[in-house]
C-alpha cells in the first residue's frame, strides 16, 4: 500500500493549529512525519483504510474533540493515543509494530542526530505563509464566535445544565479575550477580514480552509 504523501501529511498536521498545535513549520513537519510513521493502512471493522484515510480520521477527530492547548494536553502523545484507539496495533499486522532499533542500527548504522533537524528545518517563506494562514483562521473563528452566527451558540439557554452553562461562559471568555488580543496586535488583518466578510459572507468564509488555500 502506498505511503502517506508528505504534502498531505503536512496539510493535515497544519490543520491542528486550530486546537493549539504550534504554528512553526518545524513542529508541523514533525507531526507530519509522525502521521506518516503511524498511518500505514489497515483493515478495521470490515473496512480497508488507506494511510490518507487514517490520517484524516485522527486529525479530524482531534479537531472535533480536543479541549485545551496542545502541550498542555499531551500533544503528540495524545494524538498517538487517538490513533491507537481507532486503529489498534494488533490489527495492523507485525510489519506495523515498533521497529527493533538494535536490528535497525545493525542494518543501517547508528542514527544521525542531525537528520531530523535538517529534515524539518523550515524556509522563511514557508514559516511566514503558515503564520499568515494560521492567523487568518484564528481571526475568522474569533469573529465568528463574538459577532457572527456562532455567537448565539455560546449564549446560556434555560435547558442548559450547570456544566453546559459553565462551558459556554468559559468559551465566551476565551473568544472575547482573543478578540481583544487581535484588535491590539492585528488591526490591519482584522479590517481586511471584515472586507472579505462583506464581500463573501459567513457561509463562504467558513467553508474556506486557509491552511489549505481552498474549500474545506
Amino acid at each position: 500500500m502506498a505511503e502517506l504523501p508528505f504534502p498531505v501529511a503536512q496539510t493535515l498536521a497544519a490543520s491542528l493549529v486550530t486546537i493549539g498545535h504550534p504554528y512553526i513549520q518545524a513542529a508541523i513537519n514533525a507531526t507530519a512525519m509522525d502521521l506518516i510513521q503511524w498511518c500505514k493502512g489497515s483493515f478495521v471493522d470490515g473496512c480497508n483504510w488507506s494511510p490518507e484515510q487514517q490520517a484524516r480520521e485522527i486529525t479530524e477527530t482531534a479537531r472535533a474533540t480536543w479541549e485545551g492547548g496542545w502541550p498542555e494536553n499531551g500533544g503528540t502523545k495524545r494524538l498517538l493515543e487517538l490513533f491507537r484507539a481507532r486503529f489498534e496495533p494488533g490489527k495492523l499486522g507485525p510489519e506495523r509494530q515498533l521497529l527493533d532499533s538494535k536490528k535497525w542500527e545493525e542494518k543501517y548504522g547508528p542514527p544521525d542526530p542531525t537528520f531530523a533537524a535538517r529534515l524539518i528545518a523550515p524556509t522563511k517563506e514557508e514559516h511566514s505563509q503558515m503564520k499568515r494562514d494560521g492567523l487568518w483562521t484564528a481571526i475568522r473563528d474569533t469573529l465568528y464566535y463574538t459577532s457572527g452566527p456562532g455567537k448565539s451558540r455560546l449564549l446560556r439557554d434555560s435547558t442548559d445544565t450547570q456544566e453546559e452553562a459553565r462551558d459556554k461562559r468559559e468559551d465566551r471568555k476565551y473568544w472575547w479575550d482573543h478578540l481583544n488580543m487581535h484588535k491590539q496586535r492585528h488591526p490591519e488583518q482584522m479590517e481586511q477580514f471584515r472586507v472579505d466578510l462583506e464581500k463573501y459572507g459567513w457561509d463562504e468564509l467558513m467553508k474556506f480552509d486557509y491552511l489549505r488555500r481552498g474549500a474545506a
